[in-house]
C-alpha cells in the first residue's frame, strides 16, 4: 500500500469569506473561498493502466459562489446563482503550480436560474435553467487537447397535493438538449465518452403520516 499512495495526511490553509442578507424578499449568499495545500492530492490518469492515481503534489484552489432571490409575492419567486472554482498544481516539483487541476479534480464554472411558483394552494412549480461554462486546461502553458464545451439544460418539477399525500412530476433537460458530460469530455479514455440523459420523466407519490 504504501507504494500506491503516500499516507501522509493531506493539510490544507482554507480560508473563507462571505456574507449573507435575507429581508423577507430578497436573499443574498456571496462567498469567495481559497485554499493551499503543500502537499495536496490530486488524480492523475495513467494512460498505462488507463485508470486514475493519486498523485501527492502541492495545489492551490479558489472559488467564488453567489446566488440571489427575490420574492416578488408570497405565490412567486425567482433566483439565479453562479459558481467559479480555479485549481492549480505543481507539476515538476519545484513547489510553484504550474498547471490547471485536470477536470476530475475540479467542477466546470456553473450558472443557474430558477422560477418558484404557486398556482393554487394545491399546485406548485419549479422551473430551473443550468448552464456549464467551458473550460480549457492549460499544462505549463500549453492548452490540452481535453477541453470542455458547456451546455444549457432546463428541469421543470411540479407537485400536486391530492386528497391523499401529494403527486410529484419532474421532467429532466426538459428540450432534450444533446450534449457530452463533463467527466466524459474532460478524461482521457475514449471508452467512457458517452452523452448526457435525454429528457427524462419522473413521477412519484408521497405521503406523511
Amino acid at each position: 500500500m504504501d507504494t500506491l499512495v503516500d499516507l501522509q495526511p493531506v493539510i490544507a490553509d482554507n480560508q473563507e469569506i462571505g456574507l449573507d442578507y435575507d429581508d423577507g424578499r430578497w436573499l443574498v449568499h456571496l462567498a469567495a473561498y481559497w485554499s493551499d495545500s503543500d502537499l495536496g492530492s490530486r488524480l492523475a490518469f495513467d494512460n498505462a493502466t488507463q485508470t486514475y492515481n493519486v498523485v501527492r503534489e502541492r495545489t492551490e484552489i479558489d472559488g467564488f459562489e453567489g446566488s440571489v432571490a427575490y420574492q416578488f409575492t408570497d405565490a412567486t419567486r425567482v433566483g439565479v446563482a453562479y459558481a467559479k472554482t480555479d485549481g492549480r498544481y505543481d507539476s515538476n516539483g519545484d513547489d510553484r503550480v504550474d498547471s490547471d487541476l485536470p477536470g476530475i479534480n475540479v467542477a466546470p464554472d456553473r450558472a443557474t436560474a430558477f422560477w418558484d411558483q404557486t398556482w393554487t394552494q394545491a399546485i406548485s412549480t419549479r422551473l430551473q435553467a443550468s448552464h456549464s461554462f467551458d473550460r480549457d486546461f492549460d499544462y505549463r502553458g500549453t492548452t490540452l487537447p481535453d477541453d470542455f464545451e458547456g451546455y444549457t439544460t432546463v428541469d421543470l418539477q411540479a407537485r400536486f397535493q391530492l386528497p391523499l399525500g401529494a403527486l410529484n412530476v419532474g421532467v429532466e433537460n426538459l428540450f432534450g438538449e444533446q450534449y457530452t458530460t463533463y467527466y466524459s469530455q474532460t478524461t482521457p479514455r475514449a471508452d467512457t465518452y458517452t452523452a448526457g440523459r435525454g429528457r427524462v420523466l419522473t413521477v412519484g407519490w408521497s405521503h406523511r403520516f
